[in-house]
């Protein structure tokens, strides 16, 4: 039997449930035991719809004089590429392209359809091939940092493949990904009772998380740690837990990893030391390299902003806060009436010193 206290809360939670799912938490956990791929396409979907991924996409095609009204259509096209991506996700994460092949064999005529997937009975090599020509059209609309990955590359071969890039192409690029990124989240956050989602009043935290990648035996050397990045991930970096997460200059096996840098942002209590009465949610991703976090943590804030999101309380370790420079972060949480919450480095805490009649308690000038 539910305790008395606690029955107001499971009618609620039903009562989401019924608007955020059309079922009860029960008739939901028998559907994702019972049938989970029909879940996982139908929730995709959603999320994909709520982003208005599909319209992000032809617009970027427009942008990029891809579209072209000659030809025969496109078996599988960018969005619904993207959609098996994160169908993948929810089955195992094992995103090779054979994986990705087999789930659309499994997928009926209709779901197929739903995600914009021409119907052909046709067999496993058939998808294998329309799903890598696909990613690699939207490869070519949001990848900031383009190059050949199917091979190692050598030390000319990756002068070239930097020299060949345009930082104009590079800029549009990042700003493309960024949008579809945070636009999956908001997605997803949308999905949420709109009852739950008004209670977040804008407490916010940064940090961010490593991303392992493979490679790292391409990569620079011990006697040379700076140097050229042969790794088959080239835009990798070294990452190590101290600092600022850049251990470029590290030559220590055991306390470096090869990877990329995710900063995430997300939803916290609205009032310290209280239990926060919604979903504490991610709502805002960025990505680079390990410690080059100039400028990262400000895109973030306009990210946040531009969904519609509140921001009351920014919270952030030492690298963002009070380490930014006043005309970048701190000036964009000013702006906003933003209240920042960070700490000092231990040498910084107490008085300081002082000038005529202003004392310095903490921190530096």
């Amino acid at each position: 039997m539910i305790p008395r206290i606690d029955r107001a809360r499971v009618h609620d939670a039903e009562a989401w449930m019924l608007e955020a799912f059309g079922m009860t938490n029960a008739m939901y956990m028998r559907r994702i035991t019972t049938d989970p791929l029909r879940v996982y396409v139908s929730e995709t979907m959603r999320v994909l719809e709520s982003a208005k991924v599909r319209a992000l996409i032809k617009t970027w095609r427009l942008e990029s004089g891809f579209t072209s009204p000659r030809g025969r259509k496109q078996t599988i096209d960018e969005h619904a590429a993207l959609a098996v991506i994160l169908i993948q996700i929810r089955i195992d994460s094992d995103l090779r392209f054979n994986n990705m092949a087999s789930t659309i064999l499994r997928l009926t005529d209709a779901e197929r359809e739903s995600l914009g997937i021409r119907v052909h009975d046709v067999e496993h090599a058939f998808w294998y091939d329309c799903l890598w020509r696909a990613v690699s059209r939207l490869q070519r609309l949001i990848d900031p940092f383009p190059g050949n990955r199917r091979k190692l590359p050598t030390r000319q071969e990756y002068k070239e493949i930097l020299a060949a890039r345009d930082p104009a192409d590079t800029a549009v690029k990042q700003a493309r990904l960024s949008t579809l990124c945070n636009g999956l989240l908001n997605g997803s956050i949308a999905l949420m009772p709109r009852e739950l989602r008004r209670r977040f009043k804008g407490n916010t935290a940064l940090d961010a998380t490593k991303i392992p990648l493979n490679g790292w035996l391409g990569g620079p050397s011990r006697k040379n740690p700076d140097g050229a990045h042969c790794s088959i991930n080239y835009d990798g970096g070294w990452y190590v837990r101290q600092g600022n997460h850049d251990g470029s200059g590290t030559t220590y096996k055991d306390k470096r990893e090869w990877a990329i840098e995710a900063e995430i942002t997300t939803m916290t209590a609205n009032t310290p030391g209280e239990r926060a009465n919604f979903p504490l949610l991610a709502h805002g991703v960025s990505f680079h390299k390990p410690g080059k976090i100039a400028g990262e943590g400000n895109r973030l804030v306009k990210a946040i902003l531009a969904a519609g999101f509140p921001i009351l309380h920014f919270m952030a370790d030492r690298a963002y806060l009070p380490r930014s420079t006043a005309d970048t972060l701190q000036a964009t949480l000013a702006e906003i009436g933003a209240k920042p919450v960070f700490d000092y480095d231990k040498d910084e805490h107490g008085q300081t010193t002082f000038y005529e009649d202003l004392i310095q308690v903490g921190g530096q000038w």
